[in-house]
């Protein structure tokens, strides 16, 4: 039986208020009563996955290079929180272990796989025994055949912008959920969806609310929302709120 409301996804934690990709930003979503993070996930040299954007650690942290030529050993001793704001210095860069470790029980897990192993990050989260509460995607097509092939249940996320048509991009991928561009879905895609037992996940950079009431009024199942402003309007919004979103 499907929710009466849709699922958020805040896009690397609840960046509003915290460090991204952060167990302060995933703690942060536990609080405020969210269902899914997103998190993204690199590899270091000697091949830990750990959880960070950008493929340098400049951004982040308060040290340099890029995260692949760094063993995790020197990774573990950067401060990935004193960029944002001084409370959160000494803020370590996660592993996508311990991001399991806080979530399981309370959140479920989006992974976006940017360069890591699809083997490792899989056994790992089942490992955690979470391969119900994960889903994963990349950008790279041999990445996502791979995990296919890895274990029949293991869930993927695929976009329904990258092909012609939603029959393209089932058949393709098999995903058990399909994202989408905001409101660029119909009502046909949505009840095809239900069909197959696929979960719809529009996908809003934006800040505006009368587009988020829309899609949360769509009859979707999982809202992917990357602006932190309108993050921040959802937690202080009544309307919202009464309705069971936080």
């Amino acid at each position: 039986m499907r929710q009466t409301h849709p699922k958020i996804v805040c896009h690397r934690g609840v960046k509003i208020f915290t460090p991204e990709n952060t167990l302060s930003a995933i703690d942060l979503a536990i609080c405020l009563g969210f269902n899914i993070v997103e998190i993204d996930v690199r590899q270091t040299k000697d091949g830990v996955p750990v959880v960070l954007h950008d493929s340098s650690v400049n951004r982040t942290t308060d040290g340099s290079g890029e995260i692949k030529k760094m063993n995790y050993a020197d990774v573990s001793k950067l401060d990935a929180g004193s960029w944002f704001d001084p409370f959160f210095a000494g803020e370590p860069v996660p592993r996508l272990e311990d991001i399991l470790v806080h979530a399981k029980g309370w959140l479920e897990v989006y992974i976006e796989i940017k360069e890591a192993e699809p083997e490792i990050l899989f056994e790992l989260v089942q490992r955690f025994g979470m391969l119900g509460d994960c889903f994963f995607w990349c950008k790279d097509i041999k990445v996502m055949d791979q995990l296919r092939s890895l274990n029949k249940d293991v869930r993927l996320m695929a976009r329904r912008y990258d092909f012609q048509t939603l029959k393209d991009v089932i058949e393709r991928h098999n995903p058990q959920i399909i994202e989408f561009d905001s409101l660029k879905f119909t009502k046909k895609e949505l009840k095809r969806c239900q069909e197959l037992d696929i979960l719809s996940m529009p996908y809003y950079t934006g800040f505006n609310l009368d587009i988020f009431k829309a899609l949360f009024n769509s009859g979707v199942d999982i809202l992917h929302l990357k602006n932190p402003k309108l993050i921040k309007k959802i937690c202080t919004s009544t309307i919202l709120c009464g309705r069971g979103v936080i």
